[in-house]
């Protein structure tokens, strides 16, 4: 989630033609109302906001863009991604507007909250998620773009690139909290997948993660 943020403050940065954009990358802890409530950042004194941002943020990590200083008042854009985020973008976007800043807030996926909490929504396509400060995405954001796809692509071995094309990447993610892959789905989508590449006649590269159950790649390579 921190890297889709990251991507899109990456490409705010770039679009600044008078080279102005500071983009501060920060890490913090969230306050209990903020992970359990976030509705509440909208009616909460703005004390505890305040004071809630900055032990979130002193008990956070901080990257090597430093730690932000909020006596220096609130950004003038601040990217928040995930739902236990949306209620520290409510906060920001409070205590900005109170002090006579013109903060904006942009917030990446649903939060399943009304959308004018926010500036602006940045929500996958699959989200029922519509309305005028909506934006829809293809896929996660990210920071790929087509100059480090040449070059991640001229660093390949042999490996791939002597594989029959069209070389398809297949990548594969896994069980978490919210979510489960049973064998009968694993075994479902590798039946798919041998059936893509025998329709198209692509090879396929199998890029897992560390959350790709056993199952899956066993199956996939199986029916492969």
């Amino acid at each position: 989630m921190r890297l889709q943020a990251i991507a899109l403050g990456d490409a705010l940065v770039a679009a600044d033609a008078h080279n102005q954009t500071n983009l501060v990358d920060v890490i913090l802890t969230l306050p209990w109302w903020a992970r359990r409530f976030p509705r509440l950042a909208a009616i909460l004194p703005l004390s505890w906001l305040r004071a809630g941002l900055r032990a979130g943020i002193n008990a956070g990590r901080h990257p090597a863009s430093g730690q932000p200083d909020l006596s220096a008042g609130m950004p003038d854009i601040a990217i928040t991604c995930g739902r236990r985020m949306a209620g520290i973008s409510i906060a920001i976007r409070r205590l900005g507007k109170a002090g006579g800043a013109d903060t904006r807030t942009i917030h990446i996926q649903d939060p399943r909250l009304p959308p004018d909490y926010f500036d602006v929504l940045v929500v996958p396509q699959h989200d029922p998620a519509r309305g005028p400060n909506i934006v829809t995405s293809l896929a996660s954001l990210n920071r790929l773009d087509t100059a480090k796809i040449k070059q991640a692509a001229a660093r390949l071995t042999s490996k791939w690139t002597s594989l029959p094309t069209p070389l398809v990447a297949v990548m594969l993610g896994g069980t978490n909290r919210r979510y489960r892959i049973s064998v009968d789905m694993a075994d479902e989508m590798a039946a798919r997948l041998a059936n893509f590449a025998a329709k198209t006649g692509a090879s396929l590269a199998m890029i897992t993660s560390r959350r790709t159950p056993v199952d899956l790649l066993d199956l996939s390579l199986i029916h492969i």
